[in-house]
């Protein structure tokens, strides 16, 4: 059987089941760097957990999780942000990321000692939550929109369009 990781390489993305209730795909151990300050069957079955949502992929050789937020306006994704930031000091353990108005990148990592750790399944998980509170407009698969249009036509604040 062709491990999950050969799989997403030669047809770029995990597979799907139409009318299944079963899992998308099971991470395994193989599939994770992780950290040594966690336990590893909690780490694999949260990335799984979080991988299977579709929203969430594995990357630099499954050191970390990473995926990309989009919302409607730059107020609504700084607001996502300083709440993901208030959750980081709570927790005292930060993301990787960035921000270009309406779309932000987070990329979660353990860095010492290195590897996914629990500590990165919690905050991806919040992440999901606290998007879901500020209305992201995540883009459908098959369509590349948002809920509320392309993310090309949000608005910022001032009622400007940008592309």
């Amino acid at each position: 059987m062709l491990s999950r990781r050969l799989l997403v390489s030669l047809i770029g993305s995990a597979p799907c089941r139409a009318f299944s209730n079963t899992r998308l795909a099971m991470v395994s151990r193989s599939d994770l760097a992780i950290s040594r300050s966690s336990d590893e069957q909690e780490v694999v079955q949260a990335a799984t957990e979080l991988i299977d949502n579709g929203k969430w992929h594995l990357c630099h050789d499954g050191v970390g999780l990473e995926r990309p937020f989009v919302f409607k306006t730059f107020k609504a994704t700084w607001a996502f942000m300083n709440e993901v930031a208030e959750e980081c000091k709570r927790q005292q353990h930060h993301p990787e990321w960035a921000n270009i108005f309406n779309r932000t990148e987070i990329r979660w990592t353990t860095h010492n000692p290195k590897g996914m750790s629990t500590k990165d399944a919690h905050m991806a998980r919040f992440c999901d939550e606290a998007a879901q509170r500020h209305g992201e407009q995540y883009p459908k698969p098959a369509e590349g929109k948002t809920e509320g249009g392309t993310a090309d036509e949000a608005r910022d604040c001032c009622g400007h369009t940008h592309a």
